[in-house]
C-alpha cells in the first residue's frame, strides 16, 4: 500500500486487483472487468512511460516498482481465472529479477527508497515461480546457472512466527522441486555430479528435520484457544513437512520405480489428506463460497495425493474435496486440479485387469508418471498423460483437452 501512494503503476493494480477479489469472492469473476481492466491499462501506460525514459539501464527503485507491478498482474490474473496471462507474468516476473541480478546494479537497492525490500520481492516472485515450476517442469530445461528456486538451506534452528516458518518451508519446498527436477532431466554421469547430487538430498533432508523439530516448538508456544489463524497455519506446516518427505524418501535416481514407491509411503499421503481435510473442514466460510490466498495451502497437496495416491478410496477422499470445494492458491485452481486428475484416474482405470479403479494396486506400467500441460486460451488447456510404460519407449502418452 505504501508503494501504491507513491507509484502510480502500483496504485492502479492495486484497485484493479481490489475489484477482481470482489467479483472473485461473491462468485461472479465477470463483476467489475471493465473497471478492472481500465486500471491495468493504465497501469499499462505508466509502465510503457518508464520503460522508455529509462530503457538501458533502470534504477533499482524502477526495477522494484516494475517487479512489482509483475506480482499483481499475476494476481489479478490468478483471481480472475486467466492462467495463461498469469503465467506469462510470473516468466517476465522472473525474467527481469533474473537480469537484475546478474546487473552491476543490484547493489542500488541498499539505497533505494522503495517502500517494499528487493527481498521480499524475490521471495514472492520465487513463491510464484515455483507454483509454476511445479506445473511445468520443462521450465527446469532452460534455467541455466542461475534458478531463483535454489539458495542456501542452512538448517532451521527457530522460527518466531508462523509467517517466518512459512518463509522457510516454503523456501524449502522451493529447492526440494529444484533440485528433484534437475537431478531427474540431468541424472548424475560421473563420480563427481553423483557426490554432489547425494550431498544436497542429505542437506534439504536436514533442513527438513530441522524444521520439524522448530515448528514444534513453535506450536508448544500457541495456546489451544490462542490465533485459530496460527494453529491453522501449524496445520499447513506439517502438510508440507509430510509432502517433502515423501518426496525426498523417493529415490530420484531412479525414475522408473517412482510411482511404485508411493504405494511404501501411503501411510504418509494418508496423513496429509487428514490435515486437508482438517483445513478444508474447519473454514469458517461456507463451503460453496470461493476462497483465495496466495503461498503454501491445500490445494497442491491434494493434487499430488490424488493423482499419485493409488489406494482408490483415499484418491477419491483427495478428489471430493478439490471438487467440492472451490479454492484458489495462487496459479493452483482446485476446480481446474481436480479435472485434470480426473482424467489421471480414468486413463489408469482404462489400463484394464487388475488395473481398475477398484483394486488398489494400478498397474506399475501403466500409471501416469508426468503430466504435461499447455493452455491454450482463457479457458482450455491441452493436456499429454505419459505412463511409465509411454516414458520407457519414449511415447507421447495420451492427448486430452479439457475446458472450464
Amino acid at each position: 500500500m505504501q508503494a501504491a501512494i507513491h507509484s502510480p503503476p502500483v496504485r492502479h493494480l492495486v484497485i484493479a486487483l481490489g475489484a477482481a477479489y470482489e467479483g472473485f469472492e461473491a462468485g461472479t469473476p465477470g463483476q467489475g472487468t471493465r473497471f478492472t481492466l481500465q486500471h491495468c491499462n493504465r497501469a499499462i501506460s505508466h509502465l510503457a512511460a518508464l520503460s522508455t525514459k529509462t530503457p538501458h539501464d533502470p534504477s533499482a527503485e524502477e526495477v522494484c516498482c516494475m517487479l512489482t507491478a509483475s506480482l499483481l498482474f499475476v494476481y489479478i490474473a490468478s483471481i480472475r481465472g486467466q492462467f495463461q496471462e498469469a503465467f506469462q507474468h510470473v516468466q517476465s516476473a522472473a525474467k527481469i529479477l533474473q537480469t537484475f541480478e546478474r546487473s552491476p546494479h543490484r547493489d542500488g537497492t541498499k539505497t533505494s527508497t522503495y517502500p517494499v525490500a528487493i527481498s521480499r520481492l524475490r521471495r514472492l516472485i520465487a513463491s510464484v515461480y515455483g507454483q509454476l515450476r511445479a506445473m511445468v517442469n520443462d521450465l527446469a530445461l532452460d534455467v541455466g546457472a542461475l534458478d531463483l528456486l535454489v539458495s542456501d538451506m542452512n538448517p532451521a534452528t527457530i522460527f518466531t512466527s508462523v509467517p517466518d516458518a512459512h518463509a522457510y518451508v516454503e523456501q524449502l519446498f522451493q529447492n526440494t522441486l529444484a533440485f528433484l527436477q534437475q537431478t531427474g532431466l540431468y541424472p548424475p554421469s560421473t563420480p563427481e555430479q553423483l557426490e554432489a547430487a547425494v550431498a544436497r538430498h542429505k542437506r534439504l533432508c536436514q533442513a527438513l528435520e530441522s524444521s520439524e523439530k522448530a515448528v514444534d516448538v513453535l506450536a508448544q508456544g500457541l495456546s489451544e484457544d490462542g490465533d485459530c489463524a496460527a494453529r491453522k497455519g501449524i496445520v499447513v506446516l506439517r502438510l508440507y513437512h509430510l509432502l517433502l518427505g515423501v518426496r525426498l524418501r523417493i529415490d530420484v535416481l531412479q525414475p522408473e520405480q517412482r510411482e511404485s514407491s508411493f504405494d511404501q509411503l501411503e501411510a504418509y499421503l494418508e496423513q496429509m489428506l487428514r490435515h486437508c481435510e482438517s483445513l478444508v473442514h474447519g473454514q469458517d466460510e461456507k463451503q460453496s463460497q470461493p476462497s483465495c490466498s496466495s503461498g503454501l495451502g491445500y490445494v497442491m497437496p491434494l493434487h499430488m495425493i490424488a493423482a499419485r495416491c493409488r489406494n482408490p478410496q483415499l484418491r477419491r477422499r483427495a478428489l471430493d474435496l478439490l471438487s467440492n470445494h472451490p479454492r484458489r492458491e495462487g496459479l493452483w485452481d482446485a476446480s481446474l486440479a481436480a479435472r485434470i486428475v480426473s482424467q489421471t484416474i480414468e486413463i489408469e482405470e482404462q489400463s484394464g485387469g487388475s488395473a481398475g479403479f477398484g483394486d488398489k494396486h494400478v498397474a506399475g506400467a501403466r500409471r501416469v508418471l508426468e503430466v504435461k500441460l499447455e493452455l491454450q486460451g482463457d479457458k482450455t488447456a491441452a493436456l499429454r498423460f505419459i505412463t511409465v510404460e509411454n516414458w520407457k519407449q519414449g511415447q507421447e502418452g495420451t492427448r486430452r483437452s479439457i475446458e472450464w
